[in-house]
């Protein structure tokens, strides 16, 4: 992940799987996103203590899959192409 000027990243497909995956994670909100990318340095790190900090707050952890993601979102566009969020409605939360 490498930062660009303005506050954009460079994102391998992967990553941004993984950002998705976080930020349609259930009680994660931008401002927890950015916590959580800041205490943890990647999406995928957070999202690997996301369970123990569920845990810790009494609620199960709750966060679509790597399958749902790719089956129900069109997350991987053309650069400069504008994804619907609609898409990302029904995703399957396990």
């Amino acid at each position: 992940m490498n930062a660009r000027p303005g506050g954009r990243f460079d994102l391998t497909d992967e990553q941004r799987l993984n950002w998705l995956r976080l930020i349609c994670s259930e009680n994660v909100g931008p401002a927890t996103f950015r916590d959580l990318i800041n205490h943890f340095g990647t999406a995928s790190a957070a999202l690997d203590a996301v369970p123990e900090l569920a845990k810790r707050g009494g609620v199960a952890a709750r966060f679509p899959s790597p399958r749902a993601m790719t089956r129900n979102a069109k997350w991987t566009r053309p650069a400069g192409s504008v994804p619907d969020l609609s898409e990302w409605a029904s995703l399957t939360i396990r």
